[in-house]
């Protein structure tokens, strides 16, 4: 998603990272497979560089390429799609403070604040009451 037309007007834009007013959510449902397939991923890389068969399976992760990632860039990799398959999206509208929750792909359910104002909820520096 770039861009969440909010229903008070303002357009939230999701173009670039650190955004104050998105936030990746995990459902409680689904935060065992996450942290479990996580787990596996992160096992198998350390099992595989422990054996000194990293490469081997740097090539079944990624493919016989030219490019091959250190082993940090792995990890950053192994956790970042895990967490994009784990999660869901959710927006905060900057100007009216509503709240948007993906509920599926390009789809998302709106929930206003009772403030009726934006709270910054979903950023590290929230803003003060």
């Amino acid at each position: 998603m770039s861009k969440l037309a909010c229903t008070c007007g303002n357009i939230i834009r999701d173009q670039t990272d650190s955004l104050p007013h998105k936030a990746s959510i995990i459902k409680d449902q689904q935060e065992e497979n996450f942290i479990q397939d996580l787990a596996q991923e992160m096992n198998s890389l350390l099992i595989a560089a422990k054996a000194g068969n990293l490469e081997a399976h740097l090539d079944n992760r990624y493919g016989n390429t030219p490019w091959r990632p250190k082993a940090a860039e792995a990890c950053y990799d192994i956790i970042g799609s895990a967490l994009l398959n784990s999660s869901i999206m959710a927006y905060e509208c900057q100007s009216c403070g509503k709240l948007w929750v993906q509920k599926a792909v390009n789809s998302f359910v709106p929930f206003n604040p009772e403030s009726g104002v934006h709270e910054a909820v979903l950023s590290v520096n929230p803003a003060p009451n």
